[in-house]
């Protein structure tokens, strides 16, 4: 028997499960079937495309070393494009041709989450039934809509091609309706939620990772680029609970938000009786969306509820232009 050739692609900001648990349930087949047949060719040989050798940083940190670059990976017979923050890759017509190529060449082509993206902008599948996270099927529907998109279905089965809804079991805490731009019923909470004034303020001072700067102003404000954005918009009142508990975590999501793909910078305010608003800016609602699903970021939410706030509420806008003033420069509106 021929050994079958697995790739598995990787880029910055893919979920780490999406790639993890191919990989994981790829390998470990490959191992069982070494040790019941010693001497036989491999079952499998498993191997991360990346678009270099350089490390890839998935959405929550954790960092992978390619096997191979795109430029001088073999055909495989099976190729899997996992979900996550999917923004840099489809903005590379490098990393879609390659996924375009190895599809066409490939036995079967499978994607998770929002994978399906670059399946369908790559031009893999053109049309019929697909699915992908329940949070991200509107816009997968809108940026594709000869697309046939399925909520609820965990995969679907096109032959060659076999879009997935994602890897894992869900622990579901309501999401805001990024879609509508409208939280639910009982939404979760933006990035670094409740922080105290001078810690938004220094958070403010956090330069946006990997984007240009483009308007000119100081702390507290956020020094976002040039072109629309996402906003998540956090209001809550605070309780006066476990005041330190509160400031640690607090100092956590600063540092933890800044180091996710997506993230643009942060503005805060609260008085004195207890109101703040908090908005954090993204490149994408998969930003959003990843970060919301990052597990420290989950509990950190799930003790606001419990603990920290006795009333909040969140929405989620697009920033279309952007115009002010520091005091030390007037910007005209873009």
């Amino acid at each position: 028997m021929a050994t079958c050739r697995v790739a598995i692609l990787a880029f910055d900001g893919m979920e780490a499960l999406d790639f993890a648990g191919p990989f994981e349930v790829f390998t470990t087949v490959a191992c069982v079937h070494a040790r019941q047949r010693p001497g036989a060719a491999p079952l499998l040989a498993v191997s991360c495309v990346a678009r270099s050798l350089d490390p890839v940083r998935a959405c929550a940190g954790l960092r992978v070393l390619p096997d191979v670059s795109l430029a001088a990976a073999l055909p495989c017979d099976w190729l899997v494009v996992p979900g996550g923050v999917v923004d840099a890759p489809l903005s590379c017509a490098d990393t879609l041709g390659w996924i375009a190529r190895r599809a066409g060449q490939a036995q079967i082509t499978a994607s998770v989450c929002t994978g399906a993206f670059l399946l369908a902008a790559a031009g893999v599948v053109a049309d019929g039934p697909v699915t992908t996270h329940r949070e991200d099927a509107a816009a997968l529907r809108a940026r594709f809509p000869v697309l046939q998109v399925l909520e609820g279905r965990r995969w679907v089965d096109r032959g060659r091609w076999s879009p997935r809804r994602h890897q894992r079991r869900h622990r579901h805490e309501p999401a805001p309706d990024r879609a509508a731009g409208r939280p639910r019923a009982r939404g979760g909470h933006g990035a670094a939620d409740g922080l105290s004034l001078d810690r938004r303020r220094r958070c403010g001072m956090i330069a946006p990772m990997n984007q240009p700067a483009a308007t000119p102003f100081a702390p507290p404000f956020a020094d976002l680029p040039p072109g629309p954005c996402w906003a998540v918009i956090f209001s809550s009142v605070r309780s006066a609970e476990d005041e330190a508990g509160y400031e640690a975590t607090a100092t956590r999501m600063v540092e933890l938000a800044a180091q996710q793909p997506g993230f643009l910078g942060v503005e805060s305010a609260r008085g004195a009786d207890g109101f703040g608003i908090t908005v954090s800016y993204w490149a994408s609602e998969q930003a959003i969306a990843a970060w919301r699903r990052h597990a420290e970021h989950t509990l950190a939410r799930e003790q606001g509820r419990a603990r920290w706030y006795s009333g909040f509420a969140l929405r989620v806008a697009r920033v279309e232009r952007a115009y002010g003033s520091t005091g030390s420069h007037d910007d005209d509106a873009t």
